[in-house]
């Protein structure tokens, strides 16, 4: 009566929602989709590794819903759940369903409400739904529960600790079945928490650029031991990047002992690939001054900056903390250089 596009996270992490404790819902997997906004004019490819799912039935018309969330919201799988509810009970209509890394929903969200525009301009909630009829956008969580009951009279009894749970867990699956490494960095605004950036690295690409940077990170069983720990972003240009990591001299040296303790004496780090390109808000990657001279000094892009292409080695993309990001980028400055300090807190590992 139909197929299921799975999603390539649920797939890893067990399958889907609450399956055997709720065997009728409607779900199987088989292949990936494009991650796609169809609305007027608007599409937009998504990136991420997350595929898309799809669910629908072959007829001739059919009225979409689509339901789009980040991964680590348990209200995304409560609308998840609800609408393939629907899908079950209605003959017209075609779910599609697209579980999303934080970054990827916020600025997801952020051209869905430019394109369905009314009521969706103020939607704040970590999962959105709408159709590609004229009826246009849905709403959260909410609004999809109380359409499931207006098509299919369904109640879903699950608690809101449940799905959060749920959403907890499969996020740290996807996390700890990645093969990247998730990185955070902590920060403050005069010692005020400002909230955390949390960037995921790929090694692959870049090995010894990524292992120069971890080895700045806390040591797994030491919290506190950055060397980054207490360095300032010195210079925020607007529309650009901030760069940040200048090192305490105590810090640094501490840094240093520990890197020939274990056998890497070279303070410097030749660049080692250019394949990963600044075409996006949320690049991490290593300033220099001049060709194979990676020092501590790191920056992250608050747009796509083509122009540092080939000229610095980029190593990592924000994945979660984009709010943080627009909160570092309008820290107010005179000459580039903030009028208030803004500090690394922490640098670590990151575990959900």
């Amino acid at each position: 009566r139909y197929h299921a596009a799975g999603s390539h996270l649920a797939a890893r992490c067990g399958g889907d929602l609450f399956r055997g404790k709720h065997p009728g819902c409607p779900v199987r997997s088989a292949g990936e989709s494009r991650v796609e906004l169809n609305r007027h004019h608007f599409t937009r490819a998504h990136p991420i590794p997350l595929r898309s799912t799809r669910a629908r039935r072959v007829v001739s018309t059919m009225v979409k819903l689509t339901v789009a969330g980040r991964i680590n919201d348990g209200s995304f799988w409560r609308a998840r759940r609800a609408a393939l509810r629907i899908l079950a009970d209605d003959a017209e209509l075609e779910v599609d369903l697209k579980p999303l890394l934080p970054v990827d929903y916020d600025l997801f969200l952020e051209k869905a409400r430019k394109v369905l525009r009314g009521a969706a301009w103020h939607h704040q909630e970590g999962v959105i739904a709408y159709l590609d009829s004229d009826a246009g956008y849905v709403g959260g969580a909410a609004a999809v529960t109380k359409l499931v009951w207006q098509r299919a009279r369904y109640v879903d009894t699950e608690t809101d600790a449940d799905y959060e749970k749920y959403a907890l867990d499969m996020y740290r699956t996807y996390v700890a079945e990645s093969s990247e490494v998730f990185a955070e960095l902590a920060l403050e605004i005069e010692g005020a928490p400002m909230g955390s950036l949390v960037f995921r690295v790929d090694p692959e690409t870049a090995p010894r650029t990524c292992e120069h940077f971890m080895s700045l990170l806390d040591a797994p069983t030491v919290p506190g031991s950055s060397a980054l720990l207490g360095s300032a972003w010195h210079r925020v240009a607007p529309g650009g990047f901030a760069q940040g990591g200048v090192l305490s001299q105590e810090r640094g040296a501490v840094w240093e002992k520990a890197r020939a303790a274990a056998g890497t004496d070279d303070v410097l780090v030749a660049d080692e690939s250019f394949a990963t390109l600044h075409d996006a808000s949320g690049v991490l990657g290593f300033a220099n001054s001049g060709p194979h001279t990676i020092g501590t000094q790191i920056y992250v892009t608050f747009a796509p900056m083509p122009t540092l292409d080939r000229k610095y080695v980029a190593f990592g993309k924000l994945v979660d903390g984009l709010s943080v990001l627009r909160a570092l980028e309008g820290v107010e400055t005179v000459n580039e250089v903030p009028s208030r300090a803004v500090t690394i807190a922490a640098a670590r590992l990151y575990t959900p």
